[in-house]
């Protein structure tokens, strides 16, 4: 009985190390804060979209657009995507420039439907593709070079820049 009392007390300290170590391994708000990508906005066709000037993952980009309302882009047209490269491509901001020559996420995807692609913000399957080379990678997430508009297929936990498209609120129709 004692050595059960005795085990369980060494289990309790333990347990309460461990919580205090996880704890003292946090970040700082002031880390959190440093880390926030800021949007530099433009509007195509009455649709509000948002460039980052940070690299997050792909879930990460996800995440960031959803809590400011957004969703990671669709490109479902060729005119779509050039708005977007002549955008990054005339913006005088000095922190854009680096986007020009690096991938940029976008919301295609074929990690629901292996060789099929879609635009997980929508679910639409891509209609219009400008994939560098077929993507037969094994990567799962879509990125856009920002200086050709080529298409390429990426590691989803890769850093890359991003773009947000501001979903329009649609009324449901009974």
């Amino acid at each position: 009985m004692k050595s059960l009392a005795l085990g369980l007390c060494a289990l309790f300290c333990v347990v309460a190390w461990a919580d205090l170590t996880e704890v003292d391994a946090l970040p700082s708000s002031d880390d959190e804060d440093a880390a926030q990508p800021v949007l530099a906005l433009f509007t195509y066709a009455n649709t509000q979209y948002g460039l980052s000037l940070n690299k997050l993952t792909w879930y990460e980009a996800q995440l960031f657009c959803a809590e400011q309302e957004y969703v990671l882009a669709n490109i479902p047209s060729e005119s779509m995507q050039t708005t977007i490269l002549n955008f990054i491509q005339s913006s005088a901001v000095d922190e854009l420039s680096s986007l020009v020559n690096e991938p940029i996420w976008v919301s295609g995807t074929n990690q629901g439907l292996g060789t099929q692609y879609v635009w997980h913000s929508s679910g639409a399957r891509f209609t219009y593709r400008n994939f560098l080379r077929n993507p037969s990678s094994g990567y799962r997430c879509v990125a856009i070079n920002g200086l050709t508009g080529d298409w390429t297929d990426e590691s989803c936990r890769d850093r890359h820049y991003f773009v947000c498209e501001l979903q329009p609120c649609v009324p449901k129709t009974t």
